[in-house]
């Protein structure tokens, strides 16, 4: 029960620090035309970002971001094997990345559509 609430934890702080250095940037925009994952998001869904607004796509991203990260640290403390732990939290990760990132291309895809 305890690794939960560290999980909890670390998805609060990561998605605060995330925020807080990502939404501070005076230049969001320049800013999220360089970031991989916006990149990422804008080619394969064609995506304009002209029609989104940046800060709500920062902070989606941050959530996303922060819910992977708290979800494998979860999966990641279950396991009691070290290779068995390091093998699935990398096969978790890659899941999650492909799966919610996929969630908020379409959302935004949508959203833009609107």
């Amino acid at each position: 029960m305890l690794d939960v609430y560290v999980s909890i934890i670390i998805f609060v702080l990561v998605n605060l620090s995330y925020l807080v250095i990502i939404l501070s940037k005076r230049n969001l925009k320049r800013y999220m035309n360089k970031s991989r994952e916006i990149t990422m998001l804008k080619n394969k869904y064609n995506l304009d970002l002209d029609k989104l607004n940046h800060k709500k796509v920062a902070f989606t991203m941050g959530f996303v971001n922060a819910l992977a990260i708290s979800i494998v640290y979860l999966v990641f403390m279950l396991i009691k094997n070290i290779v068995l732990k390091i093998l699935v939290a990398f096969i978790a990760s890659i899941v999650l990345t492909l799966l919610l990132y996929s969630l908020v291309g379409k959302h935004f895809r949508k959203e833009m559509n609107k």
